[in-house]
């Protein structure tokens, strides 16, 4: 039913993160995730931002396609998760690898290496 496009409503998760980039593929054309959504003008503006690293530069690329979504509204956002995280400064390793993370999705990559951490 999901591949086929058969059905009407599906209620699915989207992982984003701290950078607009890693949610581009809930909507970019031929990627499964965007569940047969597909507008040209979105992709070309995220294949733009993507070209800088620069979030002044990015930033209005990414404007342009949020008014894109919510004009169109292929889905609509139920909810948006926050997960606080809380360190123990008696644990040695785990504060110092969470600051050293550039990019943090699901707050996995704190927890690897944890086989470095020790208790002071």
């Amino acid at each position: 039913m999901y591949n086929d496009k058969t059905f009407e409503m599906g209620y699915f998760a989207s992982g984003m993160g701290l950078d607009p980039a890693l949610g581009s593929n809930i909507f970019q054309c031929g990627v499964q995730v965007a569940v047969g959504y597909c507008n040209k003008q979105a992709d070309e503006l995220a294949v733009k931002a993507l070209g800088s690293a620069d979030r002044k530069v990015r930033a209005p690329s990414y404007q342009q396609i949020s008014k894109i979504l919510n004009q169109e509204l292929p889905k609509i956002w139920l909810f948006w998760e926050v997960r606080p995280l809380a360190f123990n400064k008696r644990i040695v390793g785990l504060s110092e690898h969470w600051l050293q993370q550039p990019l943090l999705v699901f707050n996995i990559p704190v927890y690897q290496e944890i086989e470095k951490w020790y208790v002071k």
